[in-house]
């Protein structure tokens, strides 16, 4: 899904949800209790942010 033959238009679609669904799937980790370590908020923070700007450019984007 990721290579990139037509601009990355198929691309973007894919990457956001892996990205949302790593977020939520950290976020659940978090606030369930379980084991976090002192890089898991920059990731968690990344990957909600990674995926926010994915979601705007997958949106954004148009067929020709």
């Amino acid at each position: 899904a990721c290579w990139p033959s037509d601009g990355g238009r198929r691309a973007l679609p894919g990457m956001a949800i892996y990205s949302c669904a790593v977020a939520a799937y950290m976020a659940s980790i978090s606030l369930a209790g379980g084991q976090t370590g002192v890089l898991w908020w920059p990731a968690l923070a990344a990957h909600v942010v990674l995926g926010i700007l994915l979601v705007r450019a997958s949106f954004g984007q148009r067929e020709p």
